[in-house]
């Protein structure tokens, strides 16, 4: 199936940012058109190194983590999509607000969900305000439990 908005990536960054690139990244083989220099007073510059054309890509950077807006909505923690509302669907494992039961393994989900389901706490809306700082926390401690999810 064609996934021109690299769905699959999304959900499955960490096997690509440890292993390879993203398969719609620029071809490594081509000749990079550009180059970083030193040019006083400036500083460090991207310099074309060939013509390149309006709206070319020249690289892809992907986040080496991402998370929600520490004031968003209520969204689903694995694809980000704004939720109707928190009773839409939770976590079957851990309680947090979700799409549905194909989230719980997608995304970073699964970095907070053992950690969350571990401790026994389920959130509760009654205990957020309405800026929802419940996901304050948790682009913070995404990184602290890869070593956990990830040991390779």
């Amino acid at each position: 199936m064609d996934d021109p908005y690299h769905i699959d990536v999304m959900y499955n960054w960490f096997k690509y940012s440890v292993s390879k690139a993203p398969p719609h990244v620029i071809n490594k083989k081509e000749k990079r058109k550009w180059k970083i220099e030193y040019i006083e007073p400036y500083g460090r510059c991207t310099i074309a190194t060939q013509d390149i054309k309006e709206g070319e890509v020249l690289f892809v950077d992907h986040p080496v983590v991402t998370g929600p807006k520490q004031t968003s909505d209520v969204i689903c923690l694995a694809c980000y999509r704004r939720l109707n509302s928190w009773d839409d669907y939770q976590c079957s494992k851990c309680g947090w607000p979700l799409c549905g039961p194909d989230c719980e393994d997608k995304g970073y989900h699964p970095l907070e969900c053992n950690a969350f389901a571990a401790s026994g706490y389920r959130p509760r809306l009654q205990d957020f305000d309405e800026a929802q700082y419940m996901y304050e926390a948790m682009l913070p401690l995404r990184p602290t439990w890869w070593t956990t999810c990830y040991s390779e």
